[in-house]
């Protein structure tokens, strides 16, 4: 029985904001995946490869950590 009531997830969806948060999600994913790369010693080249992220990006991720 429906009360008329939305959901968080409900307003999300029907605001468009699910799928930004979506791909904030994916981004900061593969931000952790690069950071982690980069921890084990992975070069740049490999790190953009195995996380889909740009060079620039890496680069930037690899002088924080």
């Amino acid at each position: 029985m429906d009360n008329g009531t939305m959901t968080i997830e409900d307003v999300l969806i029907e605001s468009g904001w699910a799928a930004k948060f979506e791909v904030r999600g994916e981004v900061n994913g593969k931000r952790k995946v690069a950071k982690n790369l980069v921890k084990n010693g992975f070069d740049l080249e490999q790190v953009v490869k195995f996380s889909g992220l740009d060079t620039e990006t890496v680069r930037e991720l690899s002088q924080e950590t």
